[in-house]
């Protein structure tokens, strides 16, 4: 039996992902202040930044509201996705395995067994801004020889997660079929958006590229360490800044994010960013974050 390796992640938040509908609340007829415009300017550039981190917290959100589990517990499919299932850029095609995980308490390790001969995970472990830290499976960074990282649903409860306090006696993970569920990971486009950019803020380290966009979430009420109650005036700054970047994500994902894979034909593929595949999507290069292509990709 090939021996089973072990991945540290140190990593504050977490997510493990192997592998719209949506409700725009309008705001009302604003006012013409210049502080009010800029509100909705901070806004719209906000949520576009915001977009990896709030899709990310809204799987471990759901994890917890749709499927009654808590944060480690390991969702699986046993089956495709079906349309009761929402979820970012997902296939109908792949039974897909994820968590929400938390390093809050200390490092954590992930156990992924070896690659079978009916089954093998193919698939990430990201941060919590969806930058990726280990690929894992046969094209990962264990070659399917299993890391601390036959039929599909058995093999996904292989996975192992637990404190590397516990590492001498870890606790069993607890796995939850989410197939036959309904279960909704996506972004709500209303002020429930700017509740999670919120949660998030309060509880993720600041990294250094971040801090000017921290100086300006301040304007929309959002501040470490304060809580987050903004005024009528804020929320509808906020509202009327969110559909103006749920229009840009929309018009970005569908007319520069893909390209025709045959002339002719409505089938596309991802057009990535230059040298984002090869460097491993950190979307960040030598002199910009690449913002657009972050959320493009998510």
């Amino acid at each position: 039996m090939k021996p089973v390796k072990q991945f540290m992640i140190y990593s504050f938040t977490i997510v493990l992902t192997f592998f719209v509908s949506t409700h725009l609340v309008q705001a009302e007829v604003p006012s013409s202040s210049i502080e009010y415009q800029v509100k909705v300017q901070r806004a719209t550039q906000a949520a576009v930044w915001a977009m990896p981190a709030v899709s990310v917290y809204d799987i471990e959100l759901s994890i917890q509201r749709d499927l009654g589990g808590k944060v480690g517990d390991i969702a699986y499919l046993t089956k495709p996705m079906t349309s009761r299932h929402g979820f970012l850029t997902a296939n109908d095609v792949t039974p897909y395995v994820t968590a929400g995980l938390s390093c809050k308490d200390g490092p954590l390790v992930i156990e992924v067994p070896p690659a079978g001969e009916k089954a093998s995970f193919f698939g990430t472990i990201v941060d919590a801004w969806q930058t990726p830290l280990a690929d894992v499976g046969p094209p990962g960074e264990d070659k399917g020889d299993g890391g601390t990282h036959e039929d599909q649903s058995s093999y996904a409860q292989t996975l192992k997660v637990y404190k590397l306090s516990e590492a001498d006696n870890p606790p069993e993970t607890t796995f939850i079929d989410a197939y036959p569920k309904r279960w909704n990971t996506l972004p709500v486009y209303d002020l429930t958006y700017f509740t999670d950019l919120n949660t998030v803020i309060q509880r993720e380290p600041v990294l250094e590229r971040d801090k000017a966009m921290m100086a300006q979430l301040v304007t929309l009420g959002i501040e470490k360490g304060k809580p987050f109650d903004p005024d009528e005036e804020t929320q509808k700054a906020l509202l009327e800044g969110l559909q103006k970047a749920y229009d840009w994500m929309q018009l970005y994902f569908v007319d520069r994010s893909t390209i025709p894979w045959w002339e002719n034909r409505q089938w596309q593929v991802w057009q990535f960013a230059e040298g984002q595949p090869e460097a491993g999507f950190p979307y960040v290069t030598e002199d910009r974050i690449l913002i657009d292509d972050t959320f493009a990709g998510d």
